[in-house]
């Protein structure tokens, strides 16, 4: 079975635009939106929470819980799901790994909700690029996707819970309302 030049045209921008959709949401998140103490949902969340308890890179996180989840649902949602959710995580993991280092303020000192606020546009205008070429960034997904497919959750549903119970945990660590108030801002991304 061979590519046709148009198939494989199409397959590379696909890819482009996923690299490029996961680059924006990478530069969003690190610029703006973990330099403010802002849990979001996902992967990148709890990679957020174990960063500000034990100092771990959240890149070095993210791709660990990826890589994890990815192992375990791979009997479950199929080897396709598994190829190009690595590919999605492995691109966030290096993509926040690149960018956390270059902000440890952030860009907009003293105005929390312009930075979530950017930060959350930046997000998902990037992972809606990323979803639209068929990518996956991992996360939540793969644990939503796990549990759609032996229950009757729906996988909008379950990453609607398990992103609130991440949020939700950083009053833990911050013992803030308002930070928890931001990221929960953010949980449609």
């Amino acid at each position: 079975m061979g590519f046709s030049s148009r198939k494989l045209w199409l397959t590379s921008k696909d890819y482009f635009l996923i690299v490029l959709g996961i680059t924006i949401y990478a530069f969003g998140f690190c610029a703006f939106i973990l330099p403010e103490k802002v849990v979001i949902g996902g992967a990148a969340g709890l990679s957020s929470l174990v960063y500000f308890i034990f100092g771990v890179p959240v890149g070095v996180t993210n791709y660990a819980i990826n890589i994890t989840l990815l192992a375990i649902a791979y009997h479950i949602v199929g080897r396709t799901f598994v190829v190009r959710t690595i590919f999605g995580a492995t691109v966030i993991s290096l993509a926040i790994g690149l960018f956390q280092p270059l902000f440890p303020e952030p860009i907009i000192a003293q105005q929390t909700f312009m930075n979530v606020l950017i930060g959350g546009m930046c997000c998902g205008i990037g992972i809606g690029m990323a979803f639209t070429h068929n990518g996956s960034t991992g996360g939540t997904d793969i644990v939503a996707a796990m549990v759609s497919k032996r229950s009757n959750v729906t996988v909008g549903r379950m990453m609607m819970y398990i992103d609130f119970v991440i949020i939700s945990s950083s009053f833990l660590i911050f013992h803030e309302i308002d930070k928890i108030v931001y990221g929960l801002s953010l949980i449609h991304i």
